[in-house]
């Protein structure tokens, strides 16, 4: 991937698209790229926050004590969470075949936070939406408890 297609796409995720043109470049350029081969975790579930993370290719099987509970492919991102308040991992990630991603180490992440307020006020509205997605689709719980 050219770092020109890798802009494109880290444009195209809503936490980056406040940014101007030169800071996602800086992030391209911190940021490394690593294959997955068919069953390789990614993350792990109560691991400790390393980076932010963006499917370039494939698709991963996104777990909760061990039940799948729902799949990213392409263009979906995960990490922010743990990035944003240092704790543990909500979700293992495990690759379903071939899997590409790009990862942003938690310092670069929390530089370009601490820099943009409205980033910063963009990942909250976000995490707000994924809250909100998390209870409608399961009205017995509450992501409060």
């Amino acid at each position: 991937m050219t770092e020109e297609d890798a802009v494109n796409r880290l444009q195209s995720v809503d936490l980056f698209r406040l940014l101007a043109p030169f800071e996602i470049r800086r992030l391209v350029r911190a940021s490394t790229t690593k294959r997955w081969g068919d069953g390789e975790e990614i993350v792990s579930e109560g691991g400790a926050p390393t980076g932010f993370f963006l499917i370039l290719e494939g698709t991963g099987k996104v777990t909760k004590h061990g039940k799948q509970v729902d799949t990213v492919s392409a263009n979906d991102y995960f990490g922010e969470i743990s990035l944003i308040d240092g704790g543990a991992r909500t979700a293992s990630i495990m690759a379903d075949g071939e899997v590409e991603t790009m990862e942003i180490s938690q310092s670069m992440f929390r530089t370009v936070i601490d820099a943009y307020p409205g980033m910063s006020h963009q990942v909250q509205l976000l995490l707000c939406r994924r809250i909100r997605d998390l209870e409608a689709s399961d009205p017995n719980s509450s992501a409060l408890d």
